[in-house]
């Protein structure tokens, strides 16, 4: 079996922004909202949760036991091996639930960047 490499690195660059959320330091600013910013755990939990409802126990705990990158890759709508086996409409339910809670984390990002630059 062939183990995919993320192909997520395209949002990744040599120049560092602070998140303006949390005021973390990235140069991946896709992993950072999705996956580390503080700012957005509970979009994240709600987000994780979704996931447990749509995925098989074995599917959960095998995205849940992926690299960063190849999570962010199958959030991303990338079907990464670890669900090479996941039926048609499962994926789809999953894949919608992702850019939901992704919408989510980008209108709470949209919002407080509005307030921060009105601010200034």
């Amino acid at each position: 079996m062939e183990i995919s490499k993320p192909c997520i690195s395209v949002v990744k660059t040599d120049i560092e922004k602070q998140c303006k959320l949390c005021d973390q330091v990235t140069s991946n600013l896709a992993k950072h909202f999705i996956l580390e910013c503080a700012s957005l755990y509970q979009e994240r939990q709600d987000m994780f949760e979704n996931f447990t409802d749509i995925l098989s126990a074995r599917d959960a705990t095998m995205l849940n036991n992926q690299d960063d990158d190849i999570v962010l890759e199958t959030i991303l709508g990338g079907k990464t091996d670890c669900f090479h086996e996941m039926s048609d409409l499962i994926w789809e339910e999953f894949v919608l639930a992702s850019a939901n809670n992704i919408n989510k984390m980008t209108h709470k990002v949209t919002l407080v960047n509005s307030a921060v630059d009105n601010s200034a």
